[in-house]
């Protein structure tokens, strides 16, 4: 008979640290399987892009991931590809079937999504939303659900 792991979301959880967002990314990873998409909201330094470059790392295996603030849409090879999306320059969803961004959701791939607010109609149902609150050197206040 299989055992199933139950877990209540929302999930809280503090980060105090650099290394622990990094481990907090890292760690994530290993549930995620092409088709999963991810979202990350907080204010600009609350580590968005460190938790998706975490990420990246664990599922291509290559550190290369960057904020793609002015492509809109990066993507990494790997082990796992992944679909880095940016949407904090989206001021009218209306914008979005130009830009091609619906392309970006796929059942080969991991989507991470950066600013989801700006576009939220992109954003499927069954996302997992991560809301980070704190920048600077405060601590990271994470939502998970």
């Amino acid at each position: 008979m299989a055992t199933y792991l139950v877990i209540e979301m929302p999930i809280q959880l503090e980060l105090a640290s650099l290394r622990e967002t990094m481990l907090f990314g890292q760690s994530l990873a290993i549930g995620l399987r092409p088709g999963d998409v991810l979202t990350f909201s907080g204010p600009i330094g609350s580590g968005k892009t460190t938790i998706v470059r975490a990420l990246a790392l664990a599922l291509t295996g290559y550190d290369e991931a960057s904020s793609p603030s002015f492509t809109l849409w990066q993507q990494y090879q790997g082990k796992i590809n992944v679909n880095h999306l940016d949407l904090y320059r989206i001021e009218d969803e209306r914008e979005l079937p130009e830009l091609g961004l619906f392309d970006a959701f796929s059942d080969d791939c991991v989507t991470l999504i950066e600013w989801p607010e700006c576009a939220p109609s992109l954003i499927p149902q069954a996302a997992i939303r991560i809301q980070i609150s704190g920048a600077g050197d405060a601590p990271r206040l994470l939502e998970i659900g």
